[in-house]
């Protein structure tokens, strides 16, 4: 248990100011991820350049999925850090430019949301053809230092101890992470063949998951479907 009340030297608080990043528990994290046994990197240098996708409102979408391309979206990453194209927005064609199409292998990192879902990330494998709005940062991972699940997993991690959320800006509700903000952030970076056999155990864990949360999910709507055959005195209800 971490005190309430605690103490920063003066020079430590001129890069930030907010007393939760001077705290005993990120104050551990940030010593932790900067004494790692593995290589520490920025994650402006594991990936370049990174940027984000554009606004679409309502009057530029499109309805009809023949001249329409998905418009990604932080709804469209869930909670387990995978892609869905469930509910996704569309957008005209003839509004979307080459450079803004995604591309296989980039990490998608959702700069705006709550508080707590702000920096949830995943990786499009490119599925179909899509852009991203402008609350996707898109990261193009060097893959000579990261790959890109093992980064998702990485700042997944991050996020869920509240260290994306940590980082940053509040406003209306919201909370948002800046470009500035994101290159700063500190990553400690096994080699790539560990790299390897951690995505390849947690690919196999995301997986299982999968399959345990649809089980779940058929097995509740079995049960409802019997409770409400029952309710109306269905004959042959079990």
């Amino acid at each position: 248990m971490f005190p309430r009340y605690y103490s920063a030297r003066l020079k430590e608080s001129w890069a930030r100011c907010d007393p939760d990043y001077h705290s005993p528990k990120f104050k551990e994290l940030r010593l932790g991820i900067e004494n790692s046994h593995y290589p520490v990197y920025d994650l402006g240098i594991l990936a370049p350049n990174p940027r984000t996708g554009f606004a679409a409102g309502r009057e530029v979408q499109s309805f009809n999925e023949d001249e329409g391309i998905p418009h990604v979206r932080p709804l469209n990453i869930t909670q387990h850090g995978e892609i869905t194209f469930e509910g996704t927005k569309l957008v005209p064609h003839n509004t979307v430019r080459s450079n803004d199409k995604l591309q296989p292998g980039e990490v998608l990192l959702n700069n705006t949301n709550s508080t707590e879902w702000v920096g949830k990330t995943t990786v499009f494998e490119g599925q179909r053809e899509c852009c991203c709005s402008n609350h996707i940062t898109r990261l193009t991972p060097d893959l000579s230092l990261v790959l890109p699940w093992f980064l998702a997993a990485l700042l997944n991690a991050m996020r869920s101890t509240g260290f994306l959320g940590l980082l940053a800006t509040n406003f209306v509700n919201q909370a948002g992470i800046n470009t500035e903000t994101l290159c700063s952030l500190r990553l400690p970076i096994p080699l790539l063949p560990q790299q390897k056999e951690i995505v390849a155990e947690l690919t196999r864990r995301r997986l299982e998951a999968r399959r345990l949360r649809e089980a779940s999910e058929q097995e509740w709507e079995e049960a409802k479907a019997r409770f409400e055959a029952r309710l109306l005195g269905c004959e042959g209800a079990q």
